[in-house]
C-alpha cells in the first residue's frame, strides 16, 4: 500500500477593530489529490519482495491480459471551501476573553476506482455549519477559569468510499475476494463539545481541572459487515454521549525533582440501537467501544543539569472491543524508565548527552489496543428475534521490555 498526496491552498482573513472587538472575515481554500494503489508484488525463496515499493511493472504480479493484480488503486480529488467570521472581545484589561465565531464548510470529493469491477467513480457533495463559542476569565493573576462550546465534523476517510479486494479463504490462503465494502451512503459525523474548567499557573504548582461533555451524531466506525464478517466496512454507529472529567496537577523542580499526576473519569454510551442486516442488535446504554472508564498516570524527574532520570507509569481499565459489549481487553499498566547525563561543551560540541531508555520495565504481556471492533463477538438474538452471529475483534499486541542507548550533541 502506498499513498502519493499532493495539496495546495489558501487562508485570507479581514481583520476590522473597534474599541474592545476584533473582528474577523476570511475565506479558505483547499485542494488536494491523492492517489493510493495497492499492488501485489512476487517474492523469493527466502519471503524477501522483490521490490517493496512495487513501482516497477516487472515486479508486480500480473493477471492474464498484463494488467496488474490490485487489492484497491483509488484517484480522489477533495475540494474544500470555507467561509467564517468571528469576534475577538477582550474586556476589563484582557482579564475576560471571549471568542464568537461561525464556519460553513463545503467539500466536493470525486474519484476514482481503477481496479477492474462494478464500481468505478464515487462523487459527494457535504457542507456543516460550525459555530464556536469560548471564554476564559483570569480572576487571579495565577487562576482562570474557563468555557468552550465548540462543534466539529469529520468526513468518511478516503478509503471508506471504495471496495478493496484481499480477502482470504477458510484456510487464511489469499484468495482475491473483496475485503472492504465501499459505501458512499455515510453521514457525516457531528460532534458538539462543552468543557468547563479551572486552570493555575502558580509559582510553585501547576494544575488543571476540566469537565466535558460530548455529543456525536453519526459516529464512524469501522467493523465487520453483519452478513460477513470477513469484510470490513463503515457503519453509522448513531449517537453517542461522552462525558467526564479530566485532572493534571505538577509542580516546579524542588531540590531538582518534580512530580506529575494526571486522571481522567470518562463515562461514554452508545444512545441507540445498531441495525445488524435485517434486525436490531440492543446496543442502546452499552459502554461505547475503546472508551475506557478510568486512566491514570504519574511521574517523577530529577534533573541537576547534569544528571537526570524520569519514572513514569500508566494505567487505562478495560475496554470494549464489541458493541454488544461482550468482549473486552484487560486492563493495562505499564511502567518506563529514562537515565542520561549531560556533558560540558567539548570543543564544538554543544552537551553531549547520554540516554538510556527502558520502556516496559516489568515486561508486562498485554492486549495495548483494539485494531478493529466487530458488532458482538457471540451469537446474539436480535430485538426481531433474528440471530445474529458473533465474530472476533482484532488487537495489537503491546510491546515487550526494550533499552534503547543514544548518544547525542549540539553543534
Amino acid at each position: 500500500y502506498t499513498q502519493r498526496s499532493y495539496r495546495s491552498g489558501v487562508n485570507m482573513a479581514l481583520h476590522a477593530r473597534y474599541k474592545w472587538n476584533d473582528f474577523v472575515m476570511g475565506y479558505w481554500y483547499d485542494y488536494s489529490d491523492d492517489n493510493e494503489p495497492q499492488p501485489f508484488t512476487s517474492v523469493g525463496s527466502d519471503g524477501s519482495a522483490a521490490n517493496i515499493w512495487a513501482d516497477k511493472k516487472r515486479s508486480r504480479i500480473l493477471m492474464p491480459d498484463g494488467n496488474p493484480y490490485l487489492a484497491g488503486s483509488f484517484h480522489t480529488m477533495s475540494q474544500t471551501n470555507a467561509l467564517y467570521v468571528g469576534d475577538h472581545i477582550s474586556l476589563m484589561q484582557d482579564r475576560l476573553v471571549m471568542d464568537i465565531g461561525f464556519k460553513e464548510v463545503m467539500l466536493h470529493r470525486w474519484g476514482t476506482n481503477d481496479v477492474p469491477g462494478p464500481q468505478r467513480n464515487i462523487s459527494s457533495n457535504r457542507q456543516e455549519p460550525l459555530p464556536r463559542f469560548g471564554m476564559r476569565w483570569n480572576f487571579r493573576k495565577q487562576d482562570q477559569l474557563f468555557l468552550n462550546v465548540n462543534t466539529n465534523f469529520r468526513t468518511p476517510a478516503v478509503p471508506t468510499y471504495y471496495n478493496s479486494y484481499a480477502g482470504v479463504d477458510a484456510n487464511g490462503v489469499p484468495n482475491g475476494s473483496i475485503s472492504q465494502a465501499g459505501t458512499n451512503r455515510l453521514k457525516n459525523e457531528y460532534s458538539v463539545s462543552e468543557e468547563f474548567g479551572y486552570r493555575r499557573t502558580g509559582d510553585w504548582l501547576t494544575a488543571s481541572l476540566t469537565f466535558f461533555n460530548y455529543n456525536f451524531r453519526n459516529r464512524q466506525i469501522q467493523t465487520g459487515e453483519a452478513s460477513n464478517p470477513n469484510i470490513t466496512t463503515t457503519i453509522n454507529a448513531g449517537k453517542q454521549t461522552s462525558r467526564g472529567v479530566d485532572v493534571e496537577l505538577g509542580t516546579r523542580p524542588w531540590h531538582h525533582i518534580s512530580p506529575y499526576a494526571s486522571f481522567e473519569y470518562l463515562h461514554a454510551t452508545i444512545d441507540n440501537n445498531i441495525a445488524a442486516g435485517s434486525d436490531i442488535l440492543p446496543t442502546a446504554g452499552k459502554t461505547a467501544v475503546r472508551s475506557p472508564h478510568f486512566q491514570a498516570g504519574a511521574g517523577l524527574r530529577y534533573d541537576d543539569g547534569h544528571f537526570f532520570s524520569m519514572i513514569s507509569m500508566h494505567y487505562m481499565s478495560h475496554q470494549y472491543s464489541t458493541f454488544m459489549n461482550d468482549e473486552r481487553i484487560p486492563a493495562i499498566m505499564t511502567a518506563d524508565l529514562t537515565l542520561g547525563y549531560r556533558f560540558n561543551n567539548v570543543g564544538f560540541l554543544h552537551q553531549p548527552t547520554l540516554r538510556l531508555n527502558l520502556s516496559n520495565i516489568s515486561n508486562q504481556r498485554y492486549l495495548s489496543g483494539i485494531n478493529s471492533t466487530t458488532l458482538n463477538a457471540h451469537d446474539t438474538t436480535g430485538l426481531h428475534g433474528g440471530r445474529i452471529s458473533g465474530s472476533a475483534p482484532g488487537y495489537y499486541i503491546g510491546a515487550p521490555f526494550a533499552a534503547l542507548a543514544s548518544l547525542t550533541a549540539g553543534f
